[in-house]
């Protein structure tokens, strides 16, 4: 994410997280995309008490 993604919080979003880990490669990217998805989606599920 950039410095400036804040600027979503006064559009009435709540919070950001990113699929990617880090910078990577489009390549990289669209190749782990699937498994990049379901680690961030666990996570999501886990900070709002999902059990996953």
């Amino acid at each position: 994410m950039t410095g400036d993604s804040y600027v979503v919080h006064e559009h009435g979003i709540d919070a950001l997280f990113p699929i990617v880990p880090g910078s990577v490669s489009l390549e990289s990217a669209l190749k782990e995309g699937d498994q990049n998805l379901v680690r961030t989606s666990a996570n999501i599920a886990r900070l709002i008490g999902l059990k996953v």
